[in-house]
């Protein structure tokens, strides 16, 4: 009786969602896995710190770097990113994946444009899928591979 326990203790072990800091670390977009705008950059490495309650991400890709970063409790953050602003909204669900919903403006003309994406983690918190979707409805999903485990630099 006591091993049946402990198989049904491994078995709910198994089954409970990823912790908040999973997301943490550094990760390397994979193109050859990911649906990618034909204009989209394949050279993207994310740097994420996921707090719980906050989750700071540094995007670079060639000579850019945009750093953000937003509560994930559906509060609203406002940030100027890339020359232009990001109004953001991030929810954690139940399952640990991360909702965000976007509206970005750029600086030069004013366009805007808003979007959603979806986080998660699989392949035992090795691979990162971000699932956007943009009006039209246009949607496309890049695949991250983990590169090393979390670090405390992002902002």
């Amino acid at each position: 009786m006591k091993s049946l326990g402990l198989i049904v203790l491994f078995l709910v072990a198994l089954q409970t969602p990823p912790g908040a800091s999973e997301f943490s670390g550094s990760w390397s977009l994979d193109p050859a896995r990911s649906v990618l705008h034909p204009s989209a950059p394949r050279a993207v490495d994310l740097d994420l710190v996921d707090r719980n309650a906050q989750v700071a991400v540094e995007f670079r890709h060639g000579r850019a770097v945009d750093n953000y970063a937003c509560t994930t409790d559906g509060k609203p953050c406002e940030q100027d990113v890339g020359g232009g602003d990001v109004y953001a909204r991030s929810l954690r669900r139940q399952d640990g994946a991360l909702l965000w919903s976007v509206k970005m403006t750029r600086g030069s003309d004013h366009a805007s444009i808003e979007y959603t994406e979806r986080w998660s983690i699989s392949d035992k918190g090795q691979t990162l899928t971000i699932y956007q979707v943009f009006p039209g409805p246009r949607e496309f999903i890049r695949v991250f591979a983990r590169k090393s485990a979390g670090r405390e630099h992002a902002k």
